[in-house]
Parts: C-alpha cells; structure tokens; sequence
C-alpha cells in the first residue's frame, strides 16, 4: 500500500499523522515515517494546492537515508543523510 502525502507551501507535508516543515520535505517524511514504521513502502506526493503528483518515492526506508547536496561545483544530487549533530555539540 503506498502512503500519500500532501506537500503544501514553505515546505509543509503530512502523511498518516505525521506533519513537518523542513527544507527537503519528501526525505524528511521518509525519516519520520520509518520511525513510524512504515519503511516497507512507496509514497507518493501531492501539491495541496494543485492535487497533481509532484514525486514518486519507491522505498520509504531508502529515501529516509538521502540527503540534498548542493555546492559551486555541482547542482543538487542525492547524498547519503547524516544527522545534524548541533552547534556546540560534543563529538
């Protein structure tokens, strides 16, 4: 069964009772929902305002692990997600 979420504006989205804003959206989800325990499957995701498929997501557990990369070199891709550890943290 694939879980549909509904992608709105600044970032918003929601699915089966998780909402979030983040920066990357969809990949944020993904996290959120594994630990929901929905890894085992797709997702879809909706613009709230258009109702039209924005992007398709094959493995919830796998998109959890991505990240967007962006720099001078090289446009956006795909990366390995690392948390964020925090300003002043000790590691």
């Amino acid at each position: 069964m694939t879980v549909i979420a509904i992608l709105g504006a600044g970032g918003a989205i929601s699915a089966e009772g998780i909402t979030l804003t983040h920066r990357t959206p969809a990949l944020a989800l993904c996290r959120a929902l594994t630990d929901a325990g929905f890894s085992d499957r797709a997702m879809a995701v909706i613009d709230q305002t258009t109702r039209k498929p924005v992007m398709a997501i094959r493995s919830i557990h796998a998109a959890a692990g991505l990240s967007v990369m962006e720099n001078a070199k090289f446009g956006p891709r795909f990366v390995k997600w690392v948390p964020f550890t925090g300003i002043g943290s000790e590691e």
